[in-house]
């Protein structure tokens, strides 16, 4: 029996995220102040149920994570949202890969309300400080109706970082993988997470331009009928044609007229028309 060759199936590229150059400053202090994220595109990441923005300021790496709470993932103070930085060569989901990543989660169960953890495999992550390393991150994070806000800076020159931190790749012009979740610390295991192959973070010189809106104005609908007319082209008077064409009856027409004239003035001789 032949052996039917096995189908390849090719994976999605991964989507790049730009961090553009920063033209505004922005408060770390979880509220978005009017303008302050102007400057680069809001990204919907539909897996984790986040909305995220990133630029960098030429010393660091500025971000924004936007979620909801949920029924499912987030419901409580144990709900945690975060993101996770990693090299090249993790394809699992966050929280997984081949070499140890960072991971940035925000929670208000945590003191301060953020940490970062060193993820490696899919062994539950431990926080940088049991390995003596330190959190490089600054956060400032807030809850209001049910949305998480978080506003943080993490500098490309690391004190006291892993020598796997990502960063140092990303400091140096080179894209790093980047992956997204939201979860809940009461249940372990439940989350949403994107793959770390899905998106790559990459930094831009360049300052970023929204396209531009384009505004239709509709006016109130109305049934117009246009009729056009076309009319032929008049044909000029040519007196010699005229002549050529009734010449033969012209004295005819003389005689009749002449007629025509006596029979009139006979007619009304010797009456008034009062």
């Amino acid at each position: 029996m032949a052996t039917l060759p096995s189908a390849t199936v090719a994976q999605p590229a991964a989507q790049t995220i730009t961090a553009y150059k920063a033209q505004y400053p922005v408060s770390l202090d979880g509220i978005v102040q009017p303008g302050e994220w102007n400057d680069t595109p809001m990204i919907s990441i539909s897996t984790a149920g986040m909305d995220a923005a990133f630029k960098q300021n030429g010393t660091g790496l500025l971000f924004l994570l936007e979620w909801n709470s949920s029924s499912i993932f987030c419901y409580d103070q144990y709900c945690f949202g975060g993101v996770e930085f990693g090299n090249l060569n993790n394809t699992g989901a966050m929280g997984t890969g081949t070499t140890p990543a960072i991971m940035l989660l925000l929670s208000q169960s945590f003191k301060g309300g953020y940490d970062e953890f060193i993820s490696t495999t899919d062994a539950t992550p431990s926080p940088v400080e049991a390995s003596g390393h330190a959190t490089q991150s600054t956060c400032g994070f807030t809850v209001s109706n049910g949305r998480y806000t978080v506003e943080c800076y993490r500098p490309f020159r690391l004190t006291k970082a892993t020598s796997s931190d990502p960063f140092h790749s990303l400091a140096a012009g080179s894209p790093i993988e980047i992956g997204f979740a939201v979860g809940e610390f009461s249940q372990p295991g439940l989350h949403e997470a994107t793959d770390m192959s899905t998106y790559l973070l990459s930094l831009s010189n360049k300052t970023y331009s929204p396209p531009p809106v384009t505004s239709v104005s509709t006016s109130s609908s109305q049934s117009v009928t246009t009729t056009t007319h076309t009319s032929a082209p008049a044909t000029p008077f040519s007196l010699y044609a005229s002549v050529r064409q009734y010449g033969p009856y012209l004295p005819l027409a003389a005689i009749v007229i002449a007629a025509i004239h006596f029979v009139r003035r006979r007619g009304w001789t010797g009456k008034s028309p009062w």
